[in-house]
């Protein structure tokens, strides 16, 4: 065998070509790389932006679904940027009322609920209509004497008072009294709690979703958002939510539609517009009434 014909090496166009190979493919990898870099990253922006819908909504349904469908509403914007409803948190039974004072046998409640709370008045229901009259005070309850609750005697309403895990229910003096509420009355005291769209802290340019019960320091508590979240009223009547109406129908208002678009904190590559995600969920107080 003639040892000169044996190759030991590469052509340099051999070498030429598999380096031109080894480009294409390169290159392809590269942009597929690229390409599922980004999807990924369109992914989880969208992610976090119904993460920031979705929670916000959770927060907002846990105190609208104890809104009383009866001056529930307590102000509003005509905008939509701001709603302040009075929330229940605790409830209970009459045991004796007169104009100066009520006597009230309040259910067990978790402690963090009522210490979460600010105290700023209580509703009684009128037995003639179903309608809860609202008292606002700032007169805190007081203890009072559990035998005019429990006792059987002449004067006491002999409700008993329930345990319930551990919680126990207390009787407590409510004052001012109102005239609406006689015996047995359902009550229950509430809170202001406001909710308002307002420029977030956090996110520049962006919008937040902020909370305050009652006179205290507003919280931001969820963000961010884009400009076209906002609460649209139902009031009576209404086959579809409005954002545009008059102030003065804040007391025939009997649901919301909450519409939260949440957006992703960073913009994602290759794309001109940040992730957006829109969340609408209505809140009924409760069934239209005549009255």
């Amino acid at each position: 065998m003639n040892r000169r014909s044996l190759r030991h090496g590469f052509t340099l166009a051999e070498i030429l070509i598999a380096m031109v190979l080894i480009g294409i493919i390169g290159a392809m990898f590269t942009r597929v790389l690229i390409t599922q870099t980004r999807y990924f990253d369109q992914q989880n922006a969208k992610r976090n932006a119904r993460s920031v819908s979705r929670s916000a909504m959770n927060v907002i349904l846990s105190d609208l679904r104890m809104v009383q469908d009866s001056l529930g509403v307590d102000s509003l914007t005509d905008n939509g940027r701001l709603i302040r409803v009075r929330v229940p948190y605790w409830f209970g039974l009459v045991c004796n009322a007169s104009a100066g004072a009520l006597t009230v046998s309040l259910l067990p409640v978790d402690s963090s609920v009522a210490g979460m709370a600010q105290y700023n008045g209580y509703a009684v229901r009128d037995p003639n209509n179903g309608l809860y009259t609202y008292v606002p005070t700032a007169t805190a309850p007081a203890p009072a004497l559990a035998q005019s609750c429990t006792g059987n005697l002449l004067g006491q309403a002999r409700i008993a008072t329930l345990s319930d895990n551990g919680r126990s229910g207390t009787v407590v003096t409510l004052v001012p009294g109102t005239v609406v509420a006689q015996p047995v009355s359902a009550v229950f005291l509430w809170q202001r709690v406001t909710y308002s769209f307002q420029i977030s802290n956090y996110f520049p340019g962006r919008w937040a979703l902020y909370r305050q019960v009652g006179n205290r320091p507003q919280e931001e508590i969820m963000g961010p958002f884009d400009g076209q979240s906002r609460f649209r009223i139902y009031t009576r009547g209404d086959d579809t939510s409005r954002t545009v109406f008059s102030l003065a129908d804040t007391a025939t208002v009997k649901g919301i539609d909450i519409v939260l678009t949440g957006v992703a904190q960073k913009l994602t590559g290759g794309y001109t517009n940040v992730q957006q995600s829109k969340m609408v969920s209505s809140v009924f107080f409760k069934n239209l009434r005549n009255n």
